[in-house]
């Protein structure tokens, strides 16, 4: 298996996911107790900045390539 880099996206979803699971589980134990009116705001917010983040990273290295021009 070959190392790649790695994918800030999908472990910030997955990070995300089983947080919200955890919280779902824990919520009628009375261990956790989230305002949920925050949460879809805070998830939304979060998506925007990962995004935002890809963005630029993905710019960041394409100007980093050097540019290759067809040899005559």
């Amino acid at each position: 298996m070959q190392p790649h880099d790695l994918d800030v996206v999908s472990l910030s979803f997955g990070i995300a996911f089983a947080s919200l699971g955890v919280s779902f589980l824990l919520s009628p134990l009375g261990v956790l107790d989230l305002p949920w009116q925050w949460v879809g705001p805070a998830l939304i917010l979060a998506l925007g900045g990962m995004l935002l983040t890809s963005a630029v990273r993905t710019l960041r290295r394409r100007a980093d390539e050097p540019d290759e021009l067809p040899e005559p």
